[in-house]
């Protein structure tokens, strides 16, 4: 792997986020907004007081650079000087020169925009130098194992770090099942309405899960892969084989499904702990080329009177990774499409 070390001024970072030169969406990323207000705040103090920050790491691809390390750094930036937020309330003060008065001035930072920021303090941002390493040569295995050191001792949930065993082409391939319009969260538009992915999964990645353990779901019942359990060595164990064995054809037929579900199901809402096993269902109901409108009927009933099954909140409250619950809410669904 080789790369190279330069700084760039914020202004310069902005123009070329601007300019879609700078990618936010690198599959090993966490999405944006992890950060509260508070941590946002801090960061841009963190830069106004000169600070030690730490650097930026990109793969520059042509003049694309498609962040690794660095997203909430460089979006809490991005949607500062946008004016999308206002720092927090209790700020220290500032001490600045002001190019106007060609002296010491005192700001109050507490619950300023960047609108809001004297010209020069907007300037002693927009000068600011942040470090970046552009990798340039490289392999998908070298970025994930880097990613995955960089990681190390971080705050990063065991559903985050997957993308570290993850390849790019299977990333891909959950991605654009998680692009599909069931699959999405809601927008501003459809607030109060309820979603199968909700903005808290997303954050967490464990959309990205639901997805695995549906195909483990799939993958086992064809016959080519022994399931076990949903811990997390068992998820990461079928992700390393699927890196190896993905099935072009079950990623097509599971988007087939979930595209058909929506014609039905667009607004609903289920326990991310059994979304996997209605998708694999719908799958299966799908794939056997069988007329869907009973399944629906039955799916429905199942959302409506969740909380007075018994028989299945039973299953769930015992567990919902060890073999014996994956086990036992697999065959619930599998009775329900026979």
């Amino acid at each position: 792997m080789e790369y190279n070390s330069k700084t760039r001024t914020i202004q310069n970072i902005k123009s070329n986020i601007d300019k879609g030169l700078i990618k936010f969406d690198h599959y090993l990323q966490r999405e944006e907004n992890q950060w509260n207000r508070k941590t946002k705040s801090l960061f841009i103090d963190t830069i106004l007081r000169g600070y030690i920050i730490n650097p930026i790491i990109v793969i520059k691809d042509n003049k694309i650079l498609s962040i690794i390390d660095g997203i909430q750094r460089l979006s809490t930036i991005r949607d500062y000087i946008n004016n999308q937020f206002a720092l927090s309330k209790d700020m220290d003060i500032l001490e600045y020169y002001d190019m106007d008065s060609e002296q010491m001035e005192s700001f109050d930072l507490s619950e300023k925009k960047y609108r809001a920021l004297p010209l020069s303090i907007q300037q002693m941002i927009l000068e600011t130098e942040l470090r970046f390493y552009e990798i340039t040569d490289y392999t998908d295995k070298e970025i994930r194992d880097n990613f995955a050191r960089l990681n190390a001792g971080k705050p990063l949930t065991q559903k985050q770090l997957r993308k570290t065993v993850t390849t790019q082409q299977f990333q891909d391939a959950i991605t654009d099942i998680l692009s599909l319009p069931l699959m999405t969260p809601i927008t501003k538009e459809e607030r109060g309405m309820k979603k199968l992915i909700t903005p808290t999964m997303k954050k967490g990645s464990t959309d990205r899960d639901i997805i695995i353990q549906t195909l483990m779901l799939i993958e086992s019942s064809n016959g080519n892969y022994e399931l076990n359990s949903f811990t997390t060595n068992d998820i990461n164990d079928f992700v390393n084989w699927y890196n190896i064995n993905l099935n072009d054809d079950v990623i097509s037929q599971l988007k087939v499904t979930i595209n058909t579900l929506n014609e039905y199901i667009h607004y609903v809402s289920l326990k991310p702990t059994t979304t996997p096993f209605m998708l694999y269902a719908a799958y299966k109901v799908i794939d056997s080329e069988t007329d869907i409108t009973s399944f629906i009927l039955n799916l429905k009933n199942f959302i409506e009177n969740y909380r007075d099954n018994t028989n299945y909140l039973n299953i769930v409250q015992a567990g919902t990774t060890s073999p014996q619950s994956v086990k036992a809410r697999l065959d619930y669904w599998n009775n329900m499409i026979k």
